[in-house]
């Protein structure tokens, strides 16, 4: 996996992640629902989100749309300010991926600020003096393109690349997709996302950062 930033440009983005669903302006807006079909066998470009610099409107547009099997699907975001969205498949409730998540430590490893005069500590949960300590961390499968096959096979995506969807996959993320040129230091820079899908069938996502944000790929 390519590391676009220092450790403490990563914690900054962390801080962002927990306090975006709390401090982002919302719209009061309903998705368009109104079925898109393709009828020309060309990509179908889905809007991530959309709003200005002081107000997101945290949806997918068009929120279902309808294609055939071997089409794809583009999704960019419009908005005006810097206000990322994922689209994230989730096949197995299992393979969720939350934005920080738990991960355990050797009992003798010492973590360390950088700089190391920074006003920054780890969170870090106490276990049994046998058992390995608890760090809490950004997961990067929630922050960064990830697919995760049939067989549990986890694959580490291009930025702005093109995924094909087999229909047996368990997790597909795009990561933050932001504005063109928006990306915040530290963060991957990812202004799109497409996906190829081969199988029929309905294929329903998310956005890790807005809770309610839901979309749906109809394949014939």
């Amino acid at each position: 996996m390519v590391n676009y930033s220092l450790f403490s440009s990563i914690i900054i983005a962390a801080t962002f992640i927990i306090l975006l669903g709390s401090y982002s302006s919302q719209a009061d807006i309903k998705a368009n629902a109104t079925l898109q079909t393709n009828n020309t066998g060309s990509a179908i470009h889905v809007d991530a989100g959309r709003g200005s610099v002081s107000l997101s409107q945290n949806a997918y547009f068009p929120q279902t749309v309808e294609i055939n099997a071997g089409e794809s699907v583009i999704w960019t975001n419009p908005t005006e300010g810097p206000e990322p969205h994922t689209v994230t498949f989730v096949m197995a409730n299992e393979s969720y991926a939350e934005l920080i998540a738990p991960f355990a430590i050797d009992n003798s490893t010492q973590l360390s600020p950088v700089p190391p005069d920074a006003n920054s500590a780890p969170t870090i949960i106490p276990q049994g003096p046998d058992t390995p300590r608890l760090v809490i961390g950004v997961n990067d499968r929630a922050l960064n393109p990830y697919a995760i096959d049939s067989q549990g096979n986890v694959e580490s995506l291009p930025l702005n690349g093109n995924y094909t969807m087999e229909g047996t996959d368990k997790y597909v993320n795009s990561g933050p997709i932001f504005p063109p040129g928006m990306a915040p230091p530290g963060w991957p820079p990812i202004s799109q996302f497409s996906v190829t899908f081969e199988q029929p069938g309905t294929y329903n996502y998310i956005c890790l950062f807005h809770t309610g944000q839901a979309g749906s790929i109809i394949v014939k």
